[in-house]
């Protein structure tokens, strides 16, 4: 069981001398394993200042974020991003395998030809998951791979951690429609087959009514939680937001 908790989160950037913009403002969430958590927001409302407050690479100026798990509590842990930029998840000129070993802290290094057959395996199987052939090409350069390959290979690997929480941006934004359904679908198939917890930023309103189970708009500074989801329709969602 896993609990992520945002107390009080508020965030500005500075906009000149001695001026700040407010982005975010006594903002306070709960989400819990199961929870697959639709983002939606107008450009500039902070969807991507949250994810980046959740993700570490910035600090609220006030508030609190801690993650709970059954033994322990984490007051500061990388939870990881998956964004439209595919190639900002992975180091493109590595083979498949070679990013699992980094991801994995395998120890194995690009320059020598070192790896277990079980650390071998264990990524084929990984790969299999996302039925894409992505297993076919575990020796090939990253580079070298589908945008939906190497989307679907940061999701994999961006769920090899401790905590299965995954964060994703636009993921399908470059993306045409069947693999977008494909990727995203991935993504929530294994967060929900470890129990974790997926935020979903996206401009396509039908992907966060299919896929998720909560809705949370980000206007005038907070968030605000559509309870009648399944009854939503994009037309009413926009007219929220």
């Amino acid at each position: 069981m896993i609990t992520l908790k945002l107390e009080n989160i508020s965030f500005s950037y500075p906009t000149g001398f001695n001026s700040k913009l407010r982005v975010l403002n006594n903002l306070s969430l709960t989400a819990e394993s199961g929870n697959i958590i639709g983002l939606v927001g107008k450009n500039g409302s902070g969807k991507t200042t949250l994810l980046n407050i959740l993700k570490g690479v910035i600090s609220p100026e006030t508030g609190s974020f801690q993650i709970y798990t059954n033994e322990e509590i984490f007051t500061q842990s990388f939870i990881p991003l998956v964004s439209q930029n595919v190639d900002s998840n992975l180091f493109p000129t590595m083979t498949v395998f070679e990013n699992f070993c980094i991801v994995k802290n395998k120890h194995c290094s690009p320059f020598k030809k070192y790896y277990s057959k079980s650390n071998y395996s264990y990524c084929q199987d990984l790969l299999l998951k996302a039925n894409m052939g992505i297993e076919d090409k575990i020796d090939e350069q990253v580079r070298f791979l589908s945008g939906g390959q190497k989307q679907a290979l940061s999701i994999l690997l961006a769920l090899e951690n401790d905590l299965p929480i995954l964060l994703m941006d636009e993921p399908t934004a470059s993306l045409d429609p069947f693999v977008s359904e494909s990727i995203i679908g991935l993504a929530k198939k294994e967060i929900q087959a470890r129990d974790g917890i997926l935020f979903l930023v996206s401009h396509n309103l039908n992907d966060i009514i299919k896929y998720s189970n909560r809705i949370l708009i980000l206007s005038d500074m907070k968030v605000k939680e559509i309870t009648h989801k399944k009854n939503t329709s994009e037309l009413e969602l926009m007219s929220l937001m």
